[in-house]
């Protein structure tokens, strides 16, 4: 294993760079700066049974670069879409070779927890009424009651996100055990950033979380935890499809699964080819959203783009990740980490955001270290 002689005073660098991407987004600049970071600040290691121990996702990752390159012949994909499957590649292959992966997790709390300082303190301004240049106005959806505050990233998934990372760290008792009052009145200024987010697939992983936890038999079993986590989502789709009708925001969601699943239908095995929507400049229409291909599932746009294949091995993988964590002897943070973030691809797109995607694969990574 060789440790790059300035590792640890460039300890932060990799972190901030990907963090970075939180307010950049996804554009070569941006990636070619996240592969000097790693070049420059951390040291590598490849050993062959890390890739024995996570197989399944690289035979995922296979499967996708055969069939997005057997699909060159028939369709040239846009810029954007390549930049967010090469993002998502590169994440999940990086990780693997970085030495001292428990270490440079640990790192990236320091920068979670920078970005939740200023996201809350930013909510916090917006809900005093507050004018802030760099982030958008609150507004109340169609059927909710109350605003939902974007915070400093202008983003409220994002800001649900960083607090729900973060209440996983702080449920692990390694976390500020010397300091038990600070944890106990961090928790709940991250609960209360949750609540300014309004979003509601935030609650639902912090309920699967709070499972594992608190209830060690669940997560102690592989079979447990994987029919913990299909019911999860089972229960999700069926209550998104159940209140359609009365929040537009789960009609939306609900007509773009139908579409996305009429749209595999027609290519099963091929898939359509690489693709990504951009949502950027999106309008919360149903024409819109699906003029883009929004599938708001990323198992979903893999089966898109990649067919039903890459999708098995998507969800293979899943379930094989499962059974590594059901193997610790106690909770750790990276364990909740991957597990919520796991249910939420199911009805979200968490791994389009760069800081996301690392810790994620960082903590699986941390996970089959163990």
């Amino acid at each position: 294993m060789n440790e790059h002689p300035f590792k640890l005073n460039k300890q932060l660098i990799l972190p901030l760079v990907v963090g970075l991407g939180q307010f950049s987004g996804i554009n070569i600049y941006y990636l070619s700066l996240l592969v000097t970071a790693v070049l420059v600040t951390v040291g590598t290691s490849f050993l062959k049974s890390d890739l024995s121990r996570n197989r399944y996702l690289l035979f995922f990752i296979l499967s996708m670069l055969i069939t997005a390159a057997a699909a060159l012949r028939q369709k040239i994909p846009d810029t954007y879409s390549v930049l967010m499957w090469a993002q998502f590649t590169f994440t999940a292959v990086i990780p693997l070779i970085i030495a001292g992966r428990e270490k440079l997790l640990k790192s990236f709390f320091v920068v979670i927890q920078f970005i939740f300082v200023l996201d809350f303190l930013t909510n916090l301004l917006l809900l005093l009424g507050v004018d802030l240049p760099y982030t958008g106005t609150p507004v109340v959806r169609p059927g909710e009651t109350f605003p939902r505050l974007p915070g400093v990233m202008n983003n409220t998934l994002s800001s649900g996100y960083t607090s729900f990372v973060l209440l996983c760290y702080l449920l692990d008792k390694d976390s500020f055990k010397q300091q038990p009052f600070f944890r106990l009145l961090y928790t709940g200024l991250v609960l209360i950033n949750i609540l300014f987010a309004g979003t509601n697939r935030i609650f639902i992983l912090i309920m699967v979380v709070l499972v594992i936890r608190y209830i060690p038999a669940v997560r102690q079993s592989k079979w447990l935890l994987s029919s913990f986590a299909a019911l999860v989502i089972a229960a999700t789709v069926a209550l998104t499809l159940l209140t359609a009708l009365s929040n537009k925001s789960n009609f939306l969601r609900s007509q773009l699964w139908i579409i996305s699943v009429e749209q595999i239908a027609q290519k099963p095995l091929a898939g359509h080819g690489v693709y990504y929507p951009d949502t950027s400049l999106a309008k919360p229409e149903l024409e819109s959203l699906k003029k883009l291909g929004v599938t708001e599932s990323f198992p979903l746009s893999v089966a898109y783009s990649y067919g039903m294949v890459s999708l098995a091995l998507f969800l293979v993988f899943i379930v094989h990740a499962f059974s590594k964590i059901s193997k610790a002897p106690a909770y750790r943070f990276q364990q909740g980490i991957f597990l919520g973030l796991s249910i939420e691809l199911f009805f979200g797109g968490t791994l389009s955001n760069t800081l996301f995607a690392f810790l994620y694969f960082l903590c699986l990574y941390v996970i089959t270290d163990e």
